[in-house]
Order: structure tokens, then C-alpha cells, then sequence
């Protein structure tokens, strides 16, 4: 009975319209993804900065080696932050921890200006990190949970957007500018999202669960138009949270049922497939990607218009997220992804053979293009998205913490091995790779992945019990 009641997740079957937005929640979320804004410029940062790095002109001259640390550090921080971040949100509120992000991105911008050795450039990016992991794990909480039924794909997919935006400013400015100038640049996004954050509310759910339930209403009146019900949306939130997620949830919660396993299966897997597509590297180095395929156009403009791609993609993928199943758009993605791999490895093969690339000399540009594409219409805000309707509301700060951290793992993997896996098998025998692990997450998702849009949590719940692994 409680399970119906869930504001989060729909009792109906049927697939739900998209409500029309309320330009105070739309408020709210924007300033939530201004944290999106600010990781994804600091994920982009090494792919303009690394060759003014590493060119013998500049000041700190970083080597080869030094600048996969650079790039690999801020995993490390954010894998030291996303199970602290998660287990935090809950005692301390959504609010207080977003806002407190603010400090370490801060501090990072700082020491990179001022860096006069690549050991403070160590600690910027670590510290990045910190931010970005927490980011990661609370943002996209506080907008599932402040967000009405019938936005909730939207809203969610606002995270992945601003993250895109991010960066195709860092692409665009660092092309043009000094690093320590697109620093201080890029230190007015968490400025402004410390500050904005101010004017918001709590999260609804995080209230209820502490029995402030006044707060809750005010919090609830301020993110919904005027003519919304609020008292009967308060009502339903309580008696859910009250009857089925009244207690104080623990590690081991994670294992005590089928559903919670195959769920916490479902989203790890997700976040593997995400990761061993190569998609962090080739963010963090798609300017050296385009150096090493030598065309004829200037490295930073495509990485510009990859950004650019994966922008307009993201808009897109807002707008029509609820128009299909989730399962529709993941496999789309990685088929798209792995054909991608395919043809960037078959340039790099070709080439290095000897061969000439005079007619094929667009497909690294055309290959990184649609990659972008098929990671944002899918396997880029999707699995963030399933994260948050499938871990249930009193287990999601701790699932969500292991979730993140093992994507974070990944990412630091993917990222520190990229150049010694060029250097040691080439760059073809690399994308191929990228492309196997794509093929093997189709299957997994087919199999293993329960569809959740328009689902109540019971018919979540209902669905993962059924997911036969046996199967994948």
C-alpha cells in the first residue's frame, strides 16, 4: 500500500505526460546543475591545459607521466568522497553538504593560479575531485527528490546537460586563453552555485524523514505552482516514508533482499559499462586524440564541436527522456558508441600502416561526433537517472555512495591506463577494446537492466525480482 503512495515513482502504469515546468522548480534545478557545470569543467580542464603542460615553454613543465597523474587525480578524489557524500547527505541534509561543495573547487581554481611546481597542480586536481564526487552522488538526488512525477526525467537529465555545457566552455576558452585565465574563469561557476543555492530549499524527503514536516510544506509550496495540492503531496510523502522507510538503513541492508542486490547489480553495472567505454578519456585527451589523428583540422576546433555535439544532444535527450523506455535509449547508445570505437580503431589502423587517410581524413572527427551523440542520448545521463528510481529512498545515500565510488574507481583506471595502453598496443588495438567492452554492456542491459519509467517503486521492485543473471 505504501509503495503507491510514493511521490517519487508513480503507481500507474500508464506512461505519464510530461507536466508543463514551474519556473521556480525549473530555478532550482539549473541552480543544482550549476554543480554539474562546475565538474564538468573541471573534468575537461587537462584536455586544453596538458599540451600548454607539457610544451616546453611553459613554466611548470610537466612530463608525459606527470600529466597522467594530472589527469587521473581528481578520480582519486572523488573516489575518496562519494561514500563519505553519501552517508553525510543523510545526516546532514542535501543543502548543507551541496553548498559546503563549493569550497574545495575553490581552492583547486586557487592553487592552479598560483602553482609554481606540479605538486600543487596534485593537490588542485585531488581536491576537484573531492567536489566533483560529491556532486555527483548529491546532485542528482536533490533533483529526483525535489522534482514533480511527471518531471523527473527531465529534471534529472538537467545534471548530464549543464555537466555537457561545462564542457564546451573549458574546450572553447582554454583554446584561446592562457590556463591560469580559464581558471579564474571557471571559478565563477561554483560561486555561483554556492550563492544560488542559498535561495533554495531543503529537499522535501530529507525533511519528512527528519520529521520537520513544516519546513517540508514550505519547501514543498516553494517548488510547486500555486494551484498544486500541497497538503495532499505532504500527506503521501509521510505515510510512505513513515511506513516503508521509517528506519535508519545500514550496509548490510544492501544484501538482505533479492531486489536490493539486483538493483545495486543493475546501476554498478551501468556505471561499468559508462567507464569502460573509454568516455573519461576521451574527455580528458580529446585534443591530444585529435593531434595524434593529424588531420587537417585544427585539434581544438573539433574538440569544440564534439562539445558542441554533445550539448545539443544533451538538450535533446531533456526534451524526449519520458517519450521512451529507458532500456530504449541505453541500448541505442551503446550500439552507437561501439560502432564508433570501431571506426576511430579502423582509422588509427589504417594509418599507422601506412596507408593514406586523404579520403578518410574526417572520420576521427565524424567517429568522436557520434560517440558523443550515443553517450548522451543514453549511457551518459541514464544510468545517473536509474541510480535514483531504483535504489529505494532509505538505502540511496548508501547505494548511491558505492555506486559513484566504484564509477570513480573507473574513471581513474580508464584515464591513468590510456596513454600506457596507446603507448604499449597502439591507439586502434585501444578503441577496439573500448568497443568490446560496449558490445558486452548491450547484452547486459538487455538482461539485467529493469525498465523504470512511469514505474511505481513496488513495480521496480516487482521487475528486478524477475532479472534472471543466469541469462548475461
Amino acid at each position: 500500500m505504501a509503495d503507491t503512495l510514493d511521490p517519487m515513482f508513480p503507481a500507474s502504469s500508464r506512461q505519464p505526460k510530461v507536466a508543463k515546468l514551474h519556473w521556480q522548480q525549473c530555478f532550482a534545478a539549473v541552480v543544482v546543475s550549476f554543480g554539474a557545470l562546475s565538474a564538468g569543467s573541471v573534468l575537461s580542464w587537462t584536455s586544453p591545459v596538458l599540451p600548454q603542460l607539457t610544451a616546453k615553454s611553459s613554466t611548470i613543465h610537466v612530463t608525459v607521466a606527470e600529466a597522467t597523474w594530472i589527469g587521473s587525480l581528481l578520480a582519486i578524489g572523488a573516489l575518496c568522497s562519494a561514500v563519505p557524500a553519501g552517508i553525510l547527505v543523510e545526516k546532514f541534509g542535501r543543502k548543507f553538504i551541496l553548498i559546503g561543495t563549493t569550497i574545495p573547487f575553490l581552492i583547486n581554481w586557487i592553487l592552479i593560479v598560483f602553482a609554481v611546481n606540479v605538486y600543487m597542480l596534485y593537490v588542485a586536481r585531488f581536491l576537484a575531485g573531492i567536489s566533483t564526487g560529491a556532486i555527483c552522488v548529491c546532485g542528482s538526488m536533490y533533483l529526483i527528490e525535489m522534482s514533480e512525477i511527471k518531471n523527473r526525467g527531465t529534471y534529472g537529465s538537467f545534471f548530464q546537460l549543464f555537466l555537457c555545457i561545462g564542457i564546451l566552455i573549458t574546450y572553447s576558452i582554454g583554446a584561446l586563453v592562457h590556463y591560469k585565465i580559464l581558471s579564474l574563469i571557471l571559478a565563477i561557476f561554483p560561486i555561483c552555485f554556492g550563492i544560488g543555492f542559498n535561495f533554495l530549499p531543503e529537499s522535501p524527503v530529507y525533511l519528512i524523514k527528519n520529521n520537520r514536516l513544516t519546513a517540508a510544506s514550505d519547501a514543498l509550496r516553494w517548488l510547486r505552482p500555486r494551484n498544486h495540492d500541497i497538503e495532499k503531496e505532504l500527506s503521501q510523502m509521510q505515510v510512505m516514508i513513515e511506513a516503508r522507510f521509517g528506519r535508519t538503513a545500514k550496509f548490510m541492508d544492501l544484501f538482505q533482499t533479492r531486489e536490493n542486490i539486483y538493483g545495486l547489480i543493475a546501476c554498478i553495472g551501468l556505471m561499468c559499462i559508462q567507464q569502460l567505454s573509454g568516455v573519461s578519456a576521451i574527455k580528458s585527451y580529446t585534443v591530444q586524440i585529435f593531434q595524434a589523428a593529424n588531420t587537417s583540422i585544427d585539434e581544438h576546433v573539433q574538440s569544440i564541436l564534439v562539445a558542441l555535439v554533445q550539448v545539443i544532444m544533451a538538450v535533446v535527450c531533456s526534451s524526449v527522456i519520458e517519450r521512451a523506455g529507458r532500456k530504449f535509449f541505453l541500448m541505442i547508445s551503446g550500439i552507437i558508441m561501439a560502432v564508433c570505437m570501431i571506426l576511430l580503431g579502423f582509422y588509427f589502423q589504417w594509418k599507422l600502416g601506412g596507408r593514406s587517410t586523404t579520403y578518410i581524413s574526417w572520420l576521427p572527427l565524424f567517429s568522436l561526433m557520434f560517440f558523443i551523440v550515443g553517450y548522451a542520448v543514453g549511457l551518459g545521463p541514464l544510468p545517473w537517472m536509474l541510480m535514483s528510481e531504483i535504489y529505494s529512498p532509505e538505502l540511496r545515500g548508501i547505494a548511491s555512495g558505492i555506486t559513484v565510488t566504484l564509477n570513480w574507481a573507473l574513471v581513474f583506471i580508464v584515464t591513468k591506463s590510456f596513454g600506457p595502453l596507446v603507448f604499449s598496443i597502439g591507439p586502434a588495438a585501444t578503441f577496439y577494446i573500448f568497443a568490446a567492452f560496449l558490445s558486452l554492456g548491450i547484452v547486459f542491459i538487455v538482461f539485467c537492466v529493469p525498465e523504470t519509467r512511469g514505474k511505481s517503486m513496488q513495480q521496480i521492485q516487482k521487475d528486478l525480482r524477475k532479472i534472471n543473471f543466469k541469462k548475461f
